[in-house]
């Protein structure tokens, strides 16, 4: 016989789940975030039209016009260090959210998902995440524009990946 205030399964708080951050979960963590980050379509559109205009800039260069040459040059290396500068601040925020050898927990239960890493706890209402996704060592939860939290897979499993969606979708019109 059940209590009748008892919730339903779907909305009980799982346990929580604790994880040792290695090097290597960190390592995949930054992964999944770095494809995530560059497969956005400002990245998509920039890796078609950059090589495009450096071929047209290169011809035009050939021809001895020096302000071709200059923008050549910056077509070629602004990319590089736009590139470089957001994969060192990507890599930089999972070091510092999940480093190795802290003990990361979460937890879902029927409104929220709470991470804790290194002493601080992220709590994340399903109203504010706009889209769950899935990538190969973390769920990452989209935040809204441009922000987004990957939760390590080992804090999380399927029930806790459903619970998660379901909320979310229960948030929306």
């Amino acid at each position: 016989m059940t209590d009748s205030n008892d919730p339903a399964p779907s909305q009980r708080a799982a346990a929580p789940r604790t994880v040792m951050m290695t090097s290597e979960l960190q390592a995949a963590v930054v992964r999944d975030m770095m494809r995530y980050t560059f497969t956005r379509w400002f990245w998509i559109v920039l890796a078609i039209a950059v090589p495009i205009l450096v071929v047209v800039s290169g011809i035009l260069a050939s021809h001895g016009n020096l302000r071709a040459i200059l923008i050549t040059v910056v077509l070629i290396v602004a990319p590089i260090g736009m590139v470089l500068s957001i994969a060192r601040s990507v890599k930089r925020g999972v070091v510092l959210a999940y480093p190795v050898g802290a003990q990361a927990t979460a937890r879902v239960d029927a409104t929220t998902v709470s991470v804790t890493a290194s002493g601080t706890t992220t709590e994340m209402s399903f109203d504010s995440i706009t889209r769950v996704r899935d990538a190969s060592s973390s769920i990452l939860l989209d935040l809204g524009k441009n922000s987004v939290r990957a939760v390590p897979r080992p804090l999380v499993n399927e029930d806790d990946i459903a619970r998660i969606r379901a909320g979310v979708a229960s948030t929306r019109p």
